[in-house]
């Protein structure tokens, strides 16, 4: 069993190796999305191919990927909102609404509940909220249809090439 000194120091290595290994992490994620996005995009497109198969089993394929998350900012969801309806997938949208009542008022929010719509009583919102796959998805599909323009800045998402292995070599490791 080790003494209380020889823990603690034993904790800061282990604490510094944490440090050391999340470093490390960021700037592998980092390179690897400047390949993915920067690098090999314009490097496939120069070859004219969509797909590279190395002779050591490497495969990697470029396609269109995206960024899109529900916008925060209210102005930008009603303009996503206005999207989604313009391109027919409204009904992706999760919708809650909620209301809240104070201590005491349990009676007054059961029946609150039963008839939302007609109650006063309650502080009532709306939310929308959709899976963030699915948002891309929509995002992408719209893009390669071209029938309607996305409004990118507004709504606050991206499209762009990217590179994805599809394959890796067999190694021993």
């Amino acid at each position: 069993m080790p003494t209380l000194p020889e823990a603690i120091e034993a904790l800061e290595e282990a604490v510094r190796r944490e440090e050391r290994a999340n470093d490390e992490l960021a700037a592998a994620k980092a390179a690897r999305r400047n390949l993915e996005r920067h690098i090999l995009p314009p490097l496939f497109s120069a070859a004219r191919q969509k797909k590279f198969v190395h002779e050591d089993g490497t495969q990697a394929i470029k396609t269109l990927g995206s960024y899109a998350r529900w916008p925060k900012d209210e102005k930008q969801r009603e303009q996503a909102t206005a999207f989604l309806a313009a391109t027919g997938n409204l009904d992706a949208l999760k919708t809650v609404v909620s209301g809240s009542w104070g201590r005491g008022e349990y009676e007054i929010a059961k029946r609150a509940y039963e008839e939302l719509k007609k109650s006063n009583s309650a502080k009532v919102t709306m939310m929308e909220d959709i899976h963030w796959k699915t948002y891309e998805n929509i995002i992408i599909e719209t893009f390669k249809a071209g029938k309607v323009a996305i409004p990118f800045e507004e709504i606050g998402v991206e499209v762009f090439d990217e590179v994805k292995l599809t394959a890796r070599r067999k190694t021993d490791d």
